[in-house]
């Protein structure tokens, strides 16, 4: 299987949640949307542990040997097409998980969350923590 990781998914591992570990570890391969880099990113950049942080998930990276996924006119297509979707059925979610859910389903994985928003997102395949 494929999975796709969030934000709120890479910081419940970082704080030791086993049940990602164990899925983490029997995946057949694990993928870092580009939009969650630029999340965490941004997330550190507040904090007091900046270097730490950046350099926790560079060894995440390449432990796992992830991939990331960057956007495609593929991708921008989906987005566009679940963004109205949610929005005609009274649903909306934040921009930047609608762009995490695209590069998700146009991979043909599941993503790995804690974030109840994705629930409303039709055809997305979530595995919740």
């Amino acid at each position: 299987m494929k999975i796709c990781i969030d934000t709120c998914a890479y910081t419940a591992f970082q704080n030791g949640n086993r049940a990602l570990l164990e899925l983490f570890d029997t995946c057949d391969e694990l993928v870092f949307p580009i939009t969650v880099i630029g999340e965490l990113q941004f997330g550190f950049s507040f904090g007091t542990r900046y270097a730490e942080n950046m350099a926790c998930l560079k060894d995440f990276i390449a432990k796992a040997n992830a991939t990331i996924a960057n956007t495609t006119l593929e991708t921008a297509f989906r987005y566009g097409l679940l963004a109205s979707t949610l929005k005609k059925n009274g649903t909306p979610i934040p921009q930047n998980d609608i762009w995490i859910a695209a590069i998700t389903m146009e991979l043909g994985a599941h993503l790995a969350t804690l974030d109840t928003d994705f629930s409303v997102v039709p055809g997305l395949i979530v595995e919740a923590f």
